[in-house]
């Protein structure tokens, strides 16, 4: 099942600049909280069902101390994207997800492992006109 596939741990994304490179990093993030529930360890990565990180897009999104700010969390491309602010690590970041909907936690947990992209630094915005894009994806999942 496309998607599902687990990233092992370290594993580089495809596209990640090496080295020292300019740009953004992107790093795998770990969720190890999801909705208040503390993940055992080998749950822990990218439990989440493609519907509810679409629901969850607005969702509170909190890190641990490893950087500073979450600027915003959404579902685009196949991934769980988090914008994140200044990073004191260059490891893979745990992220705790908050949302203020109720979900139940088997329904988070159960249906999917998804990939996570971290974005560290400025991401660009998306330009307008593309919500319809978005809309039709978001339809065929």
């Amino acid at each position: 099942e496309e998607g599902s596939a687990k990233i092992p741990e370290g594993a580089p994304l495809a596209g990640a600049p090496s080295g020292k490179s300019p740009g953004p990093r992107f790093l795998r993030a770990v969720i190890s909280t999801i909705h208040g529930h503390e993940l055992p360890r080998e749950q822990w990565a990218t439990r989440c069902n493609p519907y509810l990180l679409l629901k969850l897009g607005g969702a509170e999104v909190r890190s641990t101390e490893t950087f500073d700010e979450v600027t915003e969390a959404r579902w685009e491309d196949q991934h769980f994207e988090i914008l994140a602010g200044e990073s004191r690590s260059d490891e893979v970041l745990e992220v705790h997800l908050m949302s203020h909907h109720k979900f139940r936690s088997d329904a988070l947990l159960g249906i999917a492992r998804m990939p996570l992209r971290l974005f560290l630094g400025e991401l660009q915005r998306p330009r307008p006109g593309s919500g319809a894009k978005s809309s039709e994806r978001r339809g065929s999942l």
